[in-house]
């Protein structure tokens, strides 16, 4: 019995090869094995009842098909085609039918079986050829008949209603078998997609795990001395995102500072926001440009470069130590926030111009100029900030802000920041982060 099993599943992987991947294949393999042999088996059967039976045409034909079975399962073996294989089948089995249908068989109700096999067409070679292969089948039982109603077939095994019942059962079966196969495709199609969409997603999150480290690498963390400190906190709606602050050591007496805004969020403001470090690293002279007129020139820049519907909020300050002053020009961003002696003072920021990528105006960000003493607090935000201090189930009030940055005002620059952002992740939602937030926190301490 262990022999049978061994020899039956070496012929139902023929033609298989142990690097094969797809598992649609290997059963399209191992169905065309079992039909070749199914049929072969049963053509044995009607081939030595015919013999036997004296009825040396039917069985010599039966046992000619046989052979053409047999040459057509070692060409698959050998070819791996299963597509040619499948025809070569569906070929055999209209001989056999043609055969059946002249000369009819020991048992006349056998040929209801090899009615079937058309339909392996399906299966093998897709809804389009099962149809024609069929239809085929069709064709040929009903011209034969014709053919010997008309006299030209001297023999026709069956009757018109048995014909009848044949090609209706056919038909029923047909139909099934093309709406499974319709369902299969379908299926089979949308399940790659969703393999190609994952595929992609994994991509992506790569990608954007990738991009969002190298943005992080452009956000400062700190800087500490004697006379000042500064902390920055960044945190993006999405992966990456459009804000983007820096600080500029250029002398042991002067510190600069700037915030950005890109509108909107995501991979353009990403982009954008890029460009705009690109532009301020890459300025000459930096370290002697007024805050105004950085600006003016990121104004010209994007303006120039035609970006529609493209602008930034900006804010850029100079901290000098010696004359213990701020210079500062605002395009359209958030005042900064300044706490002086436990008191929040409301118009210390200026007044802000445009934002930049608008419009070219001459002397449009002007130059203002705020003095600084010891301990003094400058908070300076973006509107992700702002966003989770209106008023909502999940936001602080801006009162609450003001009121942890004068209780933090004598402590440094790191502590005011983590308590604000305590404040902040105590009270809101995560869904409630639709903006990308930055928060830097300037320290007088000298």
């Amino acid at each position: 019995m262990n022999i049978l099993i061994k020899i039956w599943l070496n012929y139902l992987h023929s033609g298989t090869n142990i690097t094969f991947t797809d598992k649609i294949i290997l059963k399209k393999i191992k169905f065309i094995n079992s039909f070749s042999l199914i049929g072969m088996l049963s053509t044995s059967i009607f081939a030595i009842s015919n013999l036997l039976s004296n009825k040396i045409t039917n069985g010599t034909l039966e046992i000619l098909l046989i052979i053409l079975c047999i040459i057509n399962v070692i060409c698959f073996r050998y070819t791996r085609n299963y597509k040619i294989a499948g025809k070569n089948i569906v070929f055999l089995m209209y001989c056999v039918l043609i055969v059946l249908l002249i000369l009819g068989g020991v048992n006349r109700t056998g040929i209801y079986w090899f009615y079937t096999f058309p339909l392996i067409a399906f299966f093998l070679l897709g809804k389009r050829s099962g149809l024609f292969y069929t239809g085929v089948l069709y064709l040929i039982t009903i011209v034969l008949y014709f053919l010997h109603n008309k006299n030209y077939i001297p023999s026709f095994a069956y009757s018109f209603i048995e014909i009848r019942q044949m090609l209706a059962s056919l038909a029923a079966v047909t139909s099934l078998v093309y709406f499974y196969e319709k369902i299969r495709e379908d299926t089979e199609s949308e399940l790659i997609q969703q393999e190609k969409d994952i595929w992609l997603k994994d991509i992506f999150d790569q990608q954007f795990v990738a991009a969002a480290a190298i943005q992080k690498s452009f956000i400062p963390q700190t800087i500490n001395s004697d006379f000042i400190d500064i902390v920055g906190y960044y945190k993006p709606a999405m992966e990456i995102g459009g804000d983007y602050f820096d600080f500029f050591q250029f002398d042991e007496d002067r510190t600069g500072i700037i915030i950005c805004d890109v509108a909107g969020k995501g991979i353009p403001a990403a982009l954008i926001m890029t460009k705009i470090r690109t532009i301020i690293k890459t300025m000459p002279d930096l370290a002697q440009i007024k805050p105004g007129d950085l600006l003016d020139n990121l104004n010209r820049f994007l303006v120039n470069e035609s970006m529609d519907s493209v602008f930034v909020t900006a804010l850029y300050m100079i901290i000098n130590r010696k004359t213990h002053t701020i210079e500062f020009s605002n395009a359209g961003h958030f005042p900064m926030t300044y706490c002086s002696k436990n008191k929040i003072l409301q118009d210390a920021g200026g007044h802000p111009a445009l934002p930049i990528g608008i419009m070219i105006k001459e002397d449009q960000y002007r130059n203002h100029e705020l003095k600084v003493s010891q301990n003094d607090v400058l908070v300076l935000f973006t509107d992700g900030f702002t966003d989770m201090t209106k008023k909502g189930k999940y936001c602080i009030g801006w009162e609450t802000v003001e009121q942890i940055i004068i209780e933090n005002s004598i402590n440094p620059a790191i502590e005011i920041s983590e308590s604000l952002i305590k404040e902040l992740n105590s009270v809101t939602d995560n869904i409630n982060n639709m903006d990308d937030i930055s928060l830097i926190i300037v320290k007088i301490k000298q």
